[in-house]
């Protein structure tokens, strides 16, 4: 039972991660350091 939520906890932040990943790496430098 534990595993199959920290499972899907995982895919969830993974897929997070890269919808919130990828617009930044499209932006240029300087907005992301300004951003951080």
């Amino acid at each position: 039972m534990v595993l199959a939520i920290s499972v899907a906890v995982h895919k969830a932040s993974n897929i997070l991660f890269d919808l919130l990943t990828s617009p930044l790496l499209v932006l240029p430098p300087n907005l992301l350091v300004l951003h951080t």
